[in-house]
């Protein structure tokens, strides 16, 4: 099932807005998805949370401050996804000011100095004053 989604106050000079579709199956699959994400990371530190193993945790505390190994790892684990991330951000980023340079390089086919472009707005009834 597909419905129409340009909006009623649509701008005028947004090409083939009126092909723009919503897909139901896109929809319900984004919905899932987030759900499933939501239901994931709120559930997984619930888990830990629920069963406390106070000996499991004195042990690896022993008698310094620090964090026991298996909460080493996860924080090592979570830097390296924290790198992993920024570094995908990054290049992502590279690529899109590579592109927009490109874009700009791109041959028109014309001269675009000293063009003077103008919109008129004709309104589509005549006021009844104005008769």
């Amino acid at each position: 099932m597909k419905w129409p989604c340009a909006p009623r106050s649509a701008p005028a000079n947004l090409p083939r807005l009126d092909e723009t579709t919503l897909d139901a199956s896109v929809l319900v699959f984004t919905a899932v998805l987030a759900i499933a994400a939501g239901i994931l990371s709120g559930l997984l530190p619930a888990m830990q949370l629920s069963r406390p193993d106070v000996t499991g945790v004195l042990k690896d505390g022993g008698r310094t401050g620090t964090a026991g190994r298996s909460r080493q790892l996860t924080r090592r684990a979570l830097a390296v996804l924290q790198l992993a991330s920024s570094v995908v951000l990054a290049l992502a980023a590279g690529l899109l000011i590579r592109s927009l340079i490109g874009l700009n390089r791109i041959d028109l086919g014309f001269n675009p100095s000293n063009v003077l472009t103008a919109q008129l707005q004709i309104p589509a009834t005549v006021p009844a004053t104005d008769r």
